[in-house]
């Protein structure tokens, strides 16, 4: 399964959607979307894992994203 690389802002993220063989380079895809938004992609990729980054909101995504992903938080 992929993983997704979310990279949290204030109203919008950038995902980075990475395979899950290591010896791929290029991500399979890449986006900016919406905050608002993120349950979308979220449920495109349900049951991957994903990596968020521990900001001072993430707890709010953090949770609506665990209801698709296996969600962890970097620091």
């Amino acid at each position: 399964m992929p993983v997704l690389g979310i990279d949290l802002h204030k109203h919008e993220s950038q995902v980075a959607v990475l395979p899950d063989d290591s010896a791929e380079e290029e991500p399979l895809e890449e986006v900016r979307v919406r905050n608002a938004n993120l349950d979308e992609i979220a449920a495109r990729y349900e049951g991957s894992k994903a990596v968020i980054e521990a900001t001072s909101r993430y707890y709010t995504i953090h949770d609506r994203l665990s209801e698709y992903l296996e969600v962890h938080c970097s620091d």
